[in-house]
């Protein structure tokens, strides 16, 4: 279970998370995308919103809601599951957005070792500052003449 889900080894090779501060809104680790380098890896199983309470301020209506996401490693599908709930809450007395996410991870000791493997991918390209070939292009051998 993780509580901070940027400290997730999944969410920080395989997700763009959003944060963002005003005197509105304070948003910590929304999940924002599957990074585009991982969209054939990683596959979006459920996205599904839960309305928790109604709050009415100056004639305009906000919801309280949990947002759950769904994820799987698809190589993995029946060994990995990562979800994240995100909570969105309305402080009417601040007048404030307040959004915060946690993430739970069900997992095999087989699928632990891919996401390690690509974590590793991940950190090591970041220090290069290299991304990762488009697909196909990997294995092709170019010949300079």
């Amino acid at each position: 279970m993780f509580k901070n889900i940027e400290s997730s080894k999944f969410c920080e090779t395989f997700l763009n998370l959003h944060s963002y501060r005003s005197n509105t809104l304070d948003i910590i680790n929304q999940f924002k995308e599957i990074k585009p380098d991982y969209t054939n890896e990683v596959h979006f199983l459920f996205n599904e919103s839960l309305i928790m309470s109604k709050v009415t301020n100056e004639g305009s209506t906000f919801y309280d809601t949990l947002n759950l996401y769904c994820f799987t490693l698809t190589p993995y599908s029946t060994e990995f599951l990562f979800l994240i709930a995100e909570r969105q809450n309305i402080i009417s007395k601040l007048e404030k957005k307040v959004v915060r996410s946690s993430g739970i991870q069900i997992s095999t000791t087989s699928s632990l070792d891919l996401i390690e493997d690509f974590y590793n991918e991940y950190r090591e390209s970041r220090m290069k500052n290299i991304s990762k070939p488009p697909l196909g292009l990997a294995n092709e051998v170019i010949k300079l003449e």
